[in-house]
């Protein structure tokens, strides 16, 4: 099976460190996500992926030898050509290839017709949505049936139906697709839909990388935690570890160390905040505690 490699990646923008050491190792068929807030580096590693910038230091390698030709990219505001149809560029990048005209046309309505788009085909990008904008940019990406798809933000311009249409699009789509794709979210749901793997980067590097379960789950650090959910940290013993709200219970007793400060609906449950002046915890309960209450922490499994 074809890969990807990425081999100690360094990257600066004047004496700024954008990517510190990535090392990554990706294989085609499976999706994986690079989640990391505005500024942790997962733009321009897109980029360095796809060519479009070269590195300090380090090397990306194809195992099949992919050329530019085989790479699909969906930039964030979708790079459109504002004077051209949507079957206009689809048809543009398709010229040059060692295709028919028919073998063409019926590229560019499969890949028309994958996105929605049929009806749209004589339409401007000035005449379609911001949903129908990025699903252009996809549908230009996918027409060349690239051995590697990269899409940078896709769903972050958009927000609504138009977000959600999106998004069900993309795991429709991606899931049949035979390529390996790599997309940058800074959105933590897209991440957890679409993924086969999550990669967390942190000022440039890597945090962690795993499946969408287990990094929630078992995060390696306190900070990777916080970037797929709420969590908090506390002294177990003699290590700190790591707490999701629906993994510790708040057992009610007045001798108890901690006192409940918040309490309120979020989602089909109450979060429950409570300190003992160490350590602020979030807790998930099945019914509303009440302020100043006091009582123990337990770590429990997900049926407690």
């Amino acid at each position: 099976m074809s890969r990807l490699t990425v081999q100690n990646l360094h990257f600066s923008r004047g004496r700024q460190p954008i990517l510190r050491g990535i090392e990554l190792v990706h294989e085609r068929g499976q999706v994986l996500t690079l989640l990391g807030p505005s500024g942790s580096g997962k733009t321009t590693l897109l980029w360095q992926l796809a060519g479009l910038l070269s590195p300090d230091a380090g090397r990306v390698t194809f195992g099949d030898e992919t050329s530019a030709n085989k790479i699909g990219f969906v930039f964030q505001d979708g790079a459109l050509w504002e004077h051209l149809t949507a079957r206009a560029h689809l048809d543009i990048v398709l010229r040059g290839r060692s295709l028919s005209r028919g073998q063409r046309g019926e590229r560019i309505a499969r890949a028309l017709a994958d996105t929605g788009l049929t009806k749209l085909a004589a339409r401007r990008p000035g005449e379609l949505s911001g949903g129908e904008r990025q699903r252009l940019a996809l549908a230009r990406a996918l027409v060349i049936e690239p051995h590697w798809l990269l899409l940078d933000e896709p769903a972050s311009q958009l927000d609504g139906p138009s977000r959600q249409e999106l998004i069900d699009l993309l795991d429709q789509r991606l899931r049949d697709h035979p390529a390996g794709v790599i997309l940058a979210t800074h959105q933590v749901d897209l991440a957890m839909r679409l993924s086969d793997r999550i990669a967390v980067l942190q000022e440039g590097r890597i945090g962690q990388i795993g499946a969408p379960a287990d990094v929630y789950e078992h995060p390696a650090s306190l900070a990777v935690a916080r970037l797929l959910g709420p969590a908090f940290e506390m002294r177990v013993g003699d290590a700190s570890l790591v707490f999701r709200p629906h993994q510790v219970r708040f057992d009610p007793d007045p001798a108890g160390p901690f006192t409940v400060r918040r309490c309120h609906f979020a989602a089909g449950h109450w979060q429950v905040e409570a300190s003992d002046g160490a350590t602020v915890a979030l807790i998930a309960c099945d019914r509303p505690i009440g302020i100043g209450a006091a009582g123990y922490l337990r770590s429990c499994d997900q049926s407690c």
